[in-house]
């Protein structure tokens, strides 16, 4: 399995300002204590030169990479000129990282594991589907690589560019998946329940998020009612 995440300072922003830099310690804690992970798994942490920089500088940090159960890497980028530059890195990353891995999944730094992964998620190998959180949040969702994810990924960062004004890739993100699947990409929810949770955060964090477009929100409420019956129905014959 390989679990992958995204740090990045904004071009202009210094690293010792970034709030996401210790958020990691703790997100890499609970992977360790929790996940139950191995030698054949691999955390992948995507991260810009400037902010590696600072991180060389942590000898803590490098005491617990050092101890890790599992393999770890950096996968390193530039430094975003903007938020939605930086975000969209995590569906720009090479196809080649995630061929190797029976399931790839990216958790975001403000979701914790609570939970063992393996079990729930190494099963998860259906090309051509994506799995995603019940409320559609592109914080979690696994993948087993494919050129058709590859190509829809490439959607979702052509949608976030496509308006400057964007600073999340959240609403893209689930016009994409409802409305817009030209390769019809399945989906399938992601059973978070016990295994990741949302960490706390101050009630200004996420407040840049963006909502669905108004005229598409009826319509996704009403697929993804539909998606739940349907695999609620699908379990029940079964």
């Amino acid at each position: 399995m390989l679990v992958y995440t995204l740090l990045f300072t904004q071009l202009g922003q210094s690293p010792e300002t970034n709030p996401y830099i210790s958020k990691f310690a703790k997100w890499l804690a609970y992977i360790i204590h929790f996940g139950d992970l191995n030698y054949l798994d691999t955390v992948i942490l995507i991260i810009d030169d400037v902010t590696k920089k600072f991180f060389d500088k942590d000898d803590k940090l490098h005491k617990q990479i050092a101890a890790l159960p599992f393999n770890f890497h950096y996968y390193r980028i530039q430094q975003p000129f903007s938020k939605i530059e930086g975000i969209c890195e995590k569906y720009t990353c090479s196809p080649s990282l995630f061929s190797s891995y029976s399931m790839n999944l990216f958790i975001d730094l403000n979701y914790l594991v609570i939970g063992p992964l393996k079990p729930s998620y190494s099963l998860l190998n259906s090309k051509k589907t994506l799995y995603v959180q019940k409320d559609l949040q592109p914080h979690v969702f696994g993948f087993v690589d494919s050129s058709e994810l590859i190509y829809f990924f490439n959607r979702i960062v052509k949608g976030c560019f496509g308006d400057l004004l964007y600073t999340s890739d959240k609403s893209v993100f689930n016009t994409y998946i409802l409305h817009e699947n030209v390769l019809q990409i399945g989906f399938q929810f992601l059973t978070t329940d016990g295994i990741i949770k949302q960490a706390q955060q101050p009630q200004s964090e996420g407040s840049e998020e963006l909502r669905p477009l108004p005229e598409l929100q009826g319509q996704m409420q009403m697929q993804m009612h539909q998606h739940e019956q349907a695999q609620s129905e699908a379990t029940t014959e079964a």
